[in-house]
């Protein structure tokens, strides 16, 4: 049987495996707030794409912006610079299981989510996460972690749940922007 295997470091370079292609999970909310969570900031210093299309998408309440659905893109807007550390090809998907601005997660909703993941890609894919936040709200690790073992794991995907590093957030973000090039800002001109 497999495991989900949980590493040490930033999800969003996807640094873990072999595989060629990944796709990174960031659970969100049905409102368009991008927050701050760790994950959003590592996506928005790699990238900024996922964030603007996680809000058009939001704003103008597209159908898979509903609890329980996904919403998929690749990590850089097409003929954006890559950053070098990143060196496979990768797609985030856009989780909707967080129930408003308080963000209360939904266990049921990410369930759903997980199984459209993997009915919809590629068991050549790794999945790269960070750890849920799973005290808020009173939500339970345990119960989570089932549900990516089998809506995930047990259908054949590589699975790597990211821990952040014991330095704060801030500083592998200001390490992780001093070792690449100026971060590409993509601009909405609506």
């Amino acid at each position: 049987m497999n495991k989900i295997n949980y590493v040490v470091g930033n999800a969003a370079l996807c640094t873990e495996g072999d595989e060629k292609t990944g796709l990174i999970l960031h659970v969100v909310d049905n409102t368009g707030a991008w927050s701050g969570t760790e994950i959003a900031s590592a996506l928005d210093a790699v990238s900024c794409y996922p964030r603007y299309i996680y809000r058009r998408l939001t704003r103008y309440r597209s159908p898979d912006c509903l609890l329980g659905k996904i919403s998929a893109c690749n990590l850089y807007r097409s003929g954006q610079t890559r950053d070098p550390m990143i060196t496979k090809f990768v797609h985030v998907a856009h989780l909707f299981a967080r129930d408003g601005v308080h963000h209360s997660f939904r266990y049921g909703y990410f369930h759903q989510a997980l199984e459209i993941v993997s009915r919809r890609y590629s068991r050549s894919y790794a999945i790269h996460m960070p750890r849920i936040k799973y005290g808020v709200a009173g939500n339970s690790w345990d119960i989570i972690e089932n549900i990516i073992q089998d809506a995930l794991v047990d259908t054949g995907f590589t699975v790597y749940v990211y821990d952040r590093p014991k330095d704060s957030f801030k500083d592998f973000q200001d390490r992780l922007e001093g070792e690449s090039n100026e971060p590409y800002h993509f601009t909405n001109s609506e």
